[in-house]
């Protein structure tokens, strides 16, 4: 009984160690997903004002 009871509590020990190594990698995962999508966010916003100024440009052959 003994023996069942310490295998238990080592299979145990394991899975909360996959468990915190998991939730480690996710949260890495995580800051550099953000990092990613501020990058796009500043791209999409440089993107933005590319387009504004193109756009008065053409007003101007327009005109």
């Amino acid at each position: 009984m003994n023996t069942q009871i310490g295998t238990a509590a080592e299979q145990q020990h394991q899975v909360a160690e996959d468990i915190n190594r998991h939730i480690s990698q996710i949260h890495s995962d995580t800051q550099w997903v953000a990092e990613l999508a501020n990058s796009a966010y500043l791209d999409s916003q440089s993107l933005a004002g590319l387009s504004n100024e193109l756009d008065g440009l053409m007003r101007r052959f327009r005109t």
